[in-house]
Protein backbone atom coordinates (compact mmCIF):
# COMPACT_ATOMS: atom_id res chain seq x y z
CA UNK A 1 0.00 0.00 0.00
CA UNK A 2 1.37 3.38 -1.00
CA UNK A 3 1.17 5.79 1.92
CA UNK A 4 1.74 8.80 -0.36
CA UNK A 5 4.08 11.76 -0.14
CA UNK A 6 1.91 13.56 2.42
CA UNK A 7 2.15 10.77 5.02
CA UNK A 8 2.93 12.77 8.16
CA UNK A 9 3.90 10.01 10.61
CA UNK A 10 7.69 9.97 11.27
CA UNK A 11 9.44 6.76 10.22
CA UNK A 12 10.27 5.62 13.80
CA UNK A 13 6.50 5.24 14.40
CA UNK A 14 5.96 2.95 11.40
CA UNK A 15 6.58 -0.37 13.23
CA UNK A 16 4.02 0.59 15.90
CA UNK A 17 1.61 1.60 13.13
CA UNK A 18 2.05 -1.74 11.35
CA UNK A 19 1.47 -3.65 14.57
CA UNK A 20 -1.67 -1.65 15.33
CA UNK A 21 -3.06 -2.17 11.79
CA UNK A 22 -2.50 -5.92 12.18
CA UNK A 23 -4.27 -5.87 15.56
CA UNK A 24 -7.27 -4.08 14.05
CA UNK A 25 -7.46 -6.49 11.11
CA UNK A 26 -7.26 -9.58 13.32
CA UNK A 27 -9.63 -8.28 16.00
CA UNK A 28 -7.00 -7.99 18.72
CA UNK A 29 -6.91 -5.31 21.35
CA UNK A 30 -3.75 -3.58 22.46
CA UNK A 31 -2.52 -3.65 26.05
CA UNK A 32 -0.79 -0.31 25.59
CA UNK A 33 -2.71 2.43 23.81
CA UNK A 34 -1.11 3.87 20.70
CA UNK A 35 -0.77 7.61 20.27
CA UNK A 36 -3.73 9.45 18.77
CA UNK A 37 -1.83 9.99 15.49
CA UNK A 38 -0.91 6.31 15.17
CA UNK A 39 -4.45 5.19 16.04
CA UNK A 40 -5.92 7.59 13.47
CA UNK A 41 -3.56 6.33 10.75
CA UNK A 42 -4.08 2.69 11.75
CA UNK A 43 -7.87 2.96 11.58
CA UNK A 44 -7.69 4.64 8.18
CA UNK A 45 -5.21 2.12 6.76
CA UNK A 46 -7.12 -0.89 8.09
CA UNK A 47 -10.29 0.46 6.49
CA UNK A 48 -8.47 0.89 3.17
CA UNK A 49 -7.06 -2.64 3.35
CA UNK A 50 -10.48 -4.11 4.11
CA UNK A 51 -12.07 -2.21 1.25
CA UNK A 52 -9.31 -3.20 -1.19
CA UNK A 53 -9.17 -6.92 -0.38
CA UNK A 54 -11.59 -8.12 2.30
CA UNK A 55 -11.09 -11.81 1.42
CA UNK A 56 -7.32 -11.64 1.86
CA UNK A 57 -7.67 -9.91 5.21
CA UNK A 58 -10.23 -12.48 6.39
CA UNK A 59 -7.88 -15.35 5.43
CA UNK A 60 -5.08 -13.83 7.49
CA UNK A 61 -7.27 -13.08 10.48
CA UNK A 62 -9.46 -16.18 10.20
CA UNK A 63 -12.54 -14.11 10.99
CA UNK A 64 -14.96 -16.48 9.22
CA UNK A 65 -14.82 -19.19 11.91
CA UNK A 66 -17.10 -18.20 14.77
CA UNK A 67 -18.15 -20.42 17.66
CA UNK A 68 -20.89 -19.61 20.14
CA UNK A 69 -19.90 -20.06 23.79
CA UNK A 70 -22.09 -19.90 26.87
CA UNK A 71 -19.87 -17.79 29.12
CA UNK A 72 -21.99 -18.59 32.17
CA UNK A 73 -20.98 -22.25 31.89
CA UNK A 74 -17.21 -21.65 31.78
CA UNK A 75 -15.14 -22.83 34.72
CA UNK A 76 -11.48 -22.30 35.60
CA UNK A 77 -9.55 -25.53 35.84
CA UNK A 78 -5.83 -25.27 36.54
CA UNK A 79 -5.55 -21.53 35.83
CA UNK A 80 -2.04 -20.40 34.96
CA UNK A 81 -0.30 -17.06 35.04
CA UNK A 82 0.52 -15.83 31.58
CA UNK A 83 1.32 -12.17 31.15
CA UNK A 84 -1.01 -9.68 32.77
CA UNK A 85 -0.21 -11.03 36.19
CA UNK A 86 3.51 -10.66 35.52
CA UNK A 87 3.00 -7.03 34.52
CA UNK A 88 1.04 -6.40 37.72
CA UNK A 89 3.72 -8.05 39.86
CA UNK A 90 6.42 -6.01 38.13
CA UNK A 91 4.45 -2.81 38.73
CA UNK A 92 4.04 -3.68 42.41
CA UNK A 93 7.81 -4.20 42.58
CA UNK A 94 8.50 -0.85 40.91
CA UNK A 95 6.18 0.83 43.40
CA UNK A 96 8.03 -0.80 46.30
CA UNK A 97 5.01 -2.74 47.58
CA UNK A 98 7.08 -5.69 48.93
CA UNK A 99 9.21 -3.31 51.02
CA UNK A 100 6.11 -1.48 52.30
CA UNK A 101 4.48 -4.78 53.30
CA UNK A 102 7.69 -5.87 55.06
CA UNK A 103 7.79 -2.59 56.97
CA UNK A 104 4.20 -3.21 58.04
CA UNK A 105 5.22 -6.59 59.46
CA UNK A 106 3.85 -8.88 56.75
CA UNK A 107 5.66 -12.23 56.47
CA UNK A 108 6.31 -13.95 53.10
CA UNK A 109 2.98 -15.80 53.01
CA UNK A 110 1.02 -12.70 53.97
CA UNK A 111 2.81 -10.70 51.26
CA UNK A 112 1.93 -13.34 48.66
CA UNK A 113 -1.71 -13.29 49.72
CA UNK A 114 -1.80 -9.48 49.66
CA UNK A 115 -0.35 -9.50 46.13
CA UNK A 116 -3.13 -11.80 44.91
CA UNK A 117 -6.01 -10.39 46.96
CA UNK A 118 -7.04 -7.83 44.34
CA UNK A 119 -6.94 -10.27 41.41
CA UNK A 120 -9.68 -12.52 40.05
CA UNK A 121 -8.39 -15.57 41.95
CA UNK A 122 -8.12 -13.91 45.34
CA UNK A 123 -11.59 -12.44 45.78
CA UNK A 124 -13.63 -14.17 48.41
CA UNK A 125 -16.73 -15.97 47.25
CA UNK A 126 -15.36 -16.87 43.82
Amino acid sequence: MNLGRQFDLPQPGWPVLCTRVEQILTGQSSFLAASAAIERHAQRLASRLLAASPAAVREGGNTEDFVEVDVESLQWTHPRSVGVEQVALAAMGWLGLPEILSQLGFNGIQQAVASLAGGPYGRSGE
